[in-house]
């Protein structure tokens, strides 16, 4: 036992806590981090690069781990909906979200960004921009609305559905969940699953781990390489955002 310090016992409350923001709740937060990510699935014995935003106020915190897709196969195709149109693409909605997040937290990093996005060949190189500009603004206080999804019979807090495809092919933030205001709605049929979840008895389970959260979206491999001369350019670029 020689070593063993039992100083922290006195800071411990015995009490397991989950700090995790609920489902279909909208909370005051302050942005605290963003970061590149990798998850690493055992079943699969792949590793899965994301995109991760964290919140975090009185209520608990939330993690958002978006998968960062490839540029080509799956991951770029929509495919119809029942109205006679498109349903948004891996990569239209991992874009939107970028747009969405930025826009509120750092909107001239967003105009920033937008003028060299095109010159990027990776969602990675997508994504090491966006931390940048993200935390150029950690601490900043906004309103996130959480709904939830359904897991195995778990339901468990996240995003809503946020990206839509318009009559002309464009994709675009069809649902706001970050405001720097308190403005933010559920619409209907978001509310009418609220009461649901309230009314449910017993409880829904714990959040299932980020790993799970971001399963569904299997990632197809990217193999395109990126001279070195081009990546030089493009940390230089993201370096002088």
């Amino acid at each position: 036992m020689a070593g063993f310090n039992f100083g922290g016992f006195a800071n411990t409350t015995g009490v397991a806590s989950d700090r995790r923001l609920r489902p279909y709740t909208i909370s005051k937060v302050k942005f605290t981090e963003a970061k590149r990510d990798t998850l690493h699935s055992e079943k699969n014995n792949t590793d899965y690069q994301v995109l991760k935003v964290c919140f975090e106020g009185k209520a608990g915190m939330y993690e958002e781990n978006l998968f960062l897709p490839s540029t080509s196969g799956k991951d770029v195709e929509r495919t119809p909906n029942n109205f006679g149109g498109e349903n948004p693409s891996n990569a239209d909605r991992a874009m939107m979200f970028v747009a969405h997040v930025l826009s509120v937290l750092n909107h001239d990093g967003f105009e920033k960004l937008k003028k060299i996005i095109g010159k990027m060949n990776s969602f990675e190189q997508v994504a090491d921009a966006t931390v940048k500009l993200l935390n150029e603004k950690k601490g900043t206080e906004c309103y996130l609305k959480l709904v939830g999804r359904n897991s195995d019979g778990t339901i468990f807090a996240s995003l809503p559905f946020y990206a839509s495809i318009s009559k002309d092919g464009d994709a675009y933030v069809s649902n706001n969940f970050l405001s720097l205001k308190d403005d933010l709605l559920f619409s209907p049929s978001e509310d009418k699953k609220r009461r649901e979840y309230e009314n449910a008895k017993p409880s829904p389970a714990p959040a299932p781990s980020a790993l799970d959260a971001v399963q569904a979206n299997t990632p197809s491999s990217d193999n395109s390489d990126i001279d070195n001369s081009t990546q030089e350019q493009l940390d230089a670029m993201i370096a002088d955002l």
